[in-house]
């Protein structure tokens, strides 16, 4: 799970970047925002669960 929301935030800081030149649909960032907020607490339940 910390692979995948590594991976998640480097995408969404890529789009963010290409923002600045190129017009981006937003919903893609919001989606991107959303999926590492997941990715961060199912690590975290991860890690409750194995406790």
């Amino acid at each position: 799970m910390d692979i995948a929301r590594t991976t998640t935030r480097r995408a969404e800081r890529c789009l963010l970047r290409l923002s600045e030149t190129e017009e981006v649909n937003q919903q893609v960032l919001i989606c991107l925002n959303r999926l590492s907020d997941l990715c961060f607490i199912l690590s975290r339940v991860e890690v409750e669960v194995e406790a």
